[in-house]
């Protein structure tokens, strides 16, 4: 389960990235009136392009604690005994599981149960990983951080705000579409992920 979540959560990532790297440099000279020339425009890129990786390591490092976390009050107890959650599982349990219970589930109820499960946690991965995100701070932080003197740099103003708000307001606007981009991904691909496991942990050949 941790790999299919850090897959979909590594690829949304990566396209966000792109996206918001590709629209920088007309967003900051857009913003900045002042400060149009290439060196300062290429310091400010670099130093947003350092904070997006830095995010997207953030959160791939927390898909599987969060998954190791959530799972346990949301799988069902005839599931329990039919398949691996982790590497670290005890095979002898498993075993023991299934010699005590002579009538496990069917597939279709198994797969049934799987998709319930699977559209509950979808939602609580997506929630949680927008809360680590933290749009508003993360982005009042990063284009604090990225631009070069940011307080002197804010008499430039458009409609009464400074540049590194209209920076920020431009990177919270990216940011607060990641949770909903990553329910969107998660619920578009839970079924590769449930015939996955039905193939790999809970179909005897």
């Amino acid at each position: 389960m941790s790999e299919y979540y850090e897959n979909i959560v590594d690829q949304v990532l990566e396209t966000t990235t792109e996206k918001i790297i590709s629209a920088a440099p007309n967003s900051y000279i857009a913003a900045q009136r002042s400060q149009k020339d290439v060196a300062t425009v290429q310091t400010f890129v670099r130093g947003l392009q350092g904070h997006l990786n830095y995010m997207r390591a953030d959160l791939l490092s927390a898909v599987r604690p969060l998954v190791e976390s959530n799972i346990p009050s949301l799988l069902p107890v005839s599931l329990v005994g039919t398949m691996h959650l982790n590497e670290d599982d005890d095979d002898d349990d498993a075993e023991q599981y299934q010699d005590s219970n002579n009538s496990l589930p069917s597939a279709p109820v198994i797969a049934s149960e799987l998709t319930e499960v699977f559209l509950t946690l979808n939602k609580h991965m997506a929630i949680q990983l927008g809360l680590i995100v933290n749009a508003d701070e993360a982005a009042n932080n990063i284009v604090q951080q990225s631009i070069q003197n940011p307080h002197t740099s804010d008499v430039s103003k458009k409609h009464g705000e400074t540049g590194s708000e209209i920076l920020t307001k431009w990177l919270q606007s990216w940011f607060a579409q990641i949770e909903v981009t990553l329910c969107t991904e998660f619920d578009g691909r839970v079924h590769d992920a449930i015939q996955s496991i039905m193939e790999d942990f809970l179909i005897d050949d």
